[in-house]
């Protein structure tokens, strides 16, 4: 994980886009995740709309504890997402970024206009976020600045789970391959339920987790990436061809109501020239997981 927006009473508020569960009276709340290397805390409203996100890392290379060095709040009227506010600390902490939203007629964020600020609240840039929604309310497209070029593009599975294409550029002597494969479990992803996700796709502008846990119905247990690259000698035709791959698997442990508990994560990497092991690594981490049942 990177690591990833309304009220349950109308579920239409930012970009109605909730997870179904099975009582429709209560649902799964995701307020804290956290292992040695970060922690992220979640506050909400009454009306359980999210109004602060904390991230907790190492203030240094050379710290041992977490302490706060990102938050984002939300401000709300009348129930309607109307701005955020990024803080970040660089030795102390300031507002990064403002970000003003425009909705639609179903009050879908479909706009955001963000400011970027130095640390002593001068402004050095503006960018134009548009987004745009699939019929079922998927975020399928994020436009910068109206370039077309400069889009993020999101795609999903007939279960509602992020999925990425096949991607292939072909410009001899070289061409590149990238392709993607991510399974799912059939639970609830927490980042689904009240569309929290897609609030901190908005706000983080995907840089906190990966699409695939931000933007999926259900969480992930797998997801492989290979990417190849291959070099054809001109004089002689002759290939060399590099492959990296990387695998991250997800063992999940849920409690009782079916909210997440802990994530045992396994990383490994590996690099082939000319099909020969040049270099691996593996590593494993737990990830300790805080959900609650609340009602609606």
């Amino acid at each position: 994980m990177k690591k990833t927006l309304l009220s349950l009473l109308t579920t239409v508020v930012l970009f109605a886009s909730c997870k179904k569960d099975d009582d429709p009276a209560t649902f799964i709340q995701l307020q804290k995740i956290e292992n040695e290397d970060a922690a992220y805390n979640f506050q909400y409203n009454d009306q359980h709309l999210p109004t602060k996100i904390e991230v907790l890392s190492p203030a240094d290379e050379s710290a041992t504890t977490l302490s706060l060095t990102r938050y984002v709040t939300f401000t709300y009227e009348n129930g309607v997402p109307v701005k955020a506010e990024v803080y970040r600390k660089e030795g102390v902490m300031y507002r990064n970024n403002v970000l003003s939203f425009s909705v639609d007629g179903q009050n879908r964020i479909v706009k955001a206009t963000v400011k970027f600020l130095n640390p002593d609240g001068s402004e050095y840039r503006t960018q134009v976020r548009d987004f745009s929604f699939s019929n079922d309310g998927k975020l399928t497209k994020i436009v910068y600045d109206q370039n077309l070029e400069d889009a993020w593009k999101f795609e999903y599975d007939a279960n509602g789970n992020y999925k990425e294409s096949p991607y292939m550029s072909d410009n001899p002597p070289n061409k590149y391959e990238n392709s993607t494969e991510i399974k799912y479990d059939n639970g609830i992803n927490p980042f689904a339920v009240n569309g929290l996700g897609l609030f901190m796709m908005v706000a983080f502008d995907g840089d906190l987790f990966d699409a695939d846990v931000l933007l999926s119905d259900n969480f992930p247990i797998s997801n492989k990436y290979v990417t190849t690259y291959t070099y054809t000698n001109p004089s002689n035709q002759q290939k060399d061809i590099t492959t990296y791959t990387d695998l991250n698997t997800f063992v999940i442990t849920r409690d009782e109501n079916g909210g997440i508990r802990k994530i045992d994560n396994t990383f490994s990497s590996e690099t082939k020239f000319n099909g020969t092991v040049q270099d691996s690594d593996s590593r494993t981490t737990s990830i300790n997981v805080t959900c609650v049942k609340k009602n609606r």
